[in-house]
């Protein structure tokens, strides 16, 4: 007969206090439910070191290490092993940190003092649970940002081929001037196979992103920002419109090809959506207390009350703005990036009077 006898679950303690250690274990000594098999370690680095060369279900992980700092010590472990179930243990009174922990890549935290066998049994089930399903979403998107790449790949090539098909075409098989059918025809296919060029070379950017690996350096964003206005300037009327930029740019942490991709659409932006008026761009950093507000603010279309909720989603457009060249993505890319840099993106605007663009990045 087969035994029904359950595979004990391997869990990791990093924790340098033998009184705590000593506690926890006689709490994980009488879970129920399923059975336990604990290794102890008293140092950050040690803990990473078996991690590497060992297999174990689960992390109890002790903040206050004295090998490393209480948010570098979760950091550590989410960033070298990203599929694997963390739960924080504290004995500390800073409720802001244990907020953190979440965020930071832990799926639970226990409190040292009060926990008991029961509540570290079901931390310990729903915690690699959680993580389990994580996992799983992680994944399935990779699995779909691999599919969107390949599929907008594919397409790139043979667009490309039509574009060029239909512009020698016009050049060398129809009259100059003319307008005939086949003349309009040709300027209509050479619009629409630009547009669906310009989407899918935005859909491979968006697809290429991965925000969750990408490694924050400090970026000067001064040249940043000549670059995007120099590469503004070669794409669009400059007679009545001026690009000001006030103050000095600072220093932030991030990457710096994301985010001169952020500006560049915001900038772009306010060049494609400007009425007859002279255009006015200002861009602008304001020292905030925990970071930079980065504000682009023009004086163009604006955008009414009832499109400003919807204009960061995926592919929207703006009815009145059917006919100006545009993908409804680069907003939404941009939104992403600065998110996943720990910030937000956010707009002010007021129809037929301008908008006011600003991204916030944490110092």
């Amino acid at each position: 007969m087969a035994s029904t006898r359950r595979k004990p679950c391997r869990v990791l303690l990093v924790e340098d206090d033998t009184d705590h250690r000593d506690l926890i274990l006689s709490k994980i000594s009488r879970v129920p439910w399923f059975p336990v098999k604990v290794q102890w370690e008293a140092l950050a680095s040690k803990g990473i070191s078996i991690l590497k060369s060992e297999r174990f279900d689960i992390v109890l992980l002790d903040l206050s290490l004295p090998d490393s700092r209480p948010e570098e010590t979760l950091q550590a472990f989410a960033d070298e092993f990203p599929t694997m179930p963390i739960v924080v243990l504290t004995s500390l009174a800073d409720e802001e940190l244990i907020e953190n922990a979440i965020s930071w890549g832990a799926q639970d935290f226990l409190d040292k003092s009060t926990v008991t066998s029961e509540l570290m049994a079901r931390s310990l089930r729903y915690a690699i649970k959680r993580k389990e399903s994580l996992n799983h979403l992680r994944k399935q998107n990779e699995a779909l940002r691999t599919f969107s790449h390949t599929v907008a790949h594919e397409l790139r090539s043979p667009l490309q081929s039509v574009v060029t098909a239909l512009h020698l075409i016009r050049e060398s098989a129809l009259p100059a001037g003319d307008n005939n059918t086949l003349s309009r025809l040709v300027e209509l296919g050479i619009d629409s196979t630009t547009h669906l060029t310009n989407l899918v070379n935005e859909l491979l950017a968006f697809a290429k992103y991965d925000g969750e690996n990408f490694a924050k350096e400090p970026v000067e964003l001064s040249p940043l920002v000549e670059d995007v206005i120099r590469e503004v300037r070669a794409f669009h009327v400059m007679d009545d419109a001026e690009v000001i930029v006030e103050g000095e740019m600072p220093v932030v942490k991030g990457a710096a090809l994301q985010l001169r991709q952020v500006l560049l659409n915001l900038v772009s932006n306010a060049f494609k959506y400007r009425d007859e008026r002279p255009l006015k761009v200002t861009i602008l950093a304001k020292l905030q207390k925990n970071g930079w507000l980065i504000s682009i603010k023009d004086n163009g279309v604006g955008i009414s009350e009832a499109d400003l909720p919807k204009i960061s989603n995926l592919f929207y457009r703006v009815s009145r703005d059917t006919e100006i060249p545009g993908t409804g993505i680069g907003l939404s890319f941009s939104k992403q990036i600065i998110e996943r840099h720990g910030g937000y993106l956010d707009v002010e605007s007021q129809l037929d009077e301008g908008s006011n663009f600003s991204f916030f990045l944490p110092g």
